[in-house]
């Protein structure tokens, strides 16, 4: 398993005043918390377990109206790694 920390400092740029911001969602992430786990499930597939689900949804119905973006999801359920794709999260 692999623990992702919380930091908005990073490369995100474009998307770091969304999430800054908590959209008044009360279960969000500060810098420094576990934000996510991910996990192997079978051999081409990693899944994500978000430990802030409502504060991931909110943020992914944000981005979705944000058009600079070219996905449609910030935080994805999975990665199928074989194919590089991505699913969103329902």
């Amino acid at each position: 398993m692999i623990i992702l920390i919380w930091d908005t400092k990073g490369a995100w740029r474009d998307v770091r005043t969304s999430l800054d911001k908590t959209f008044g969602v009360k279960n969000y992430p500060k810098t420094g918390d576990i934000f996510a786990e991910l996990s192997l499930r079978g051999d081409t597939a990693i899944y994500v377990n978000y430990l802030s689900p409502e504060f991931v949804d909110k943020q992914n119905e944000v981005g979705r109206k944000n058009k600079k973006l070219i996905i449609d999801t910030l935080f994805p359920e999975f990665f199928r790694c074989a194919t590089c794709e991505w699913a969103p999260r329902k």
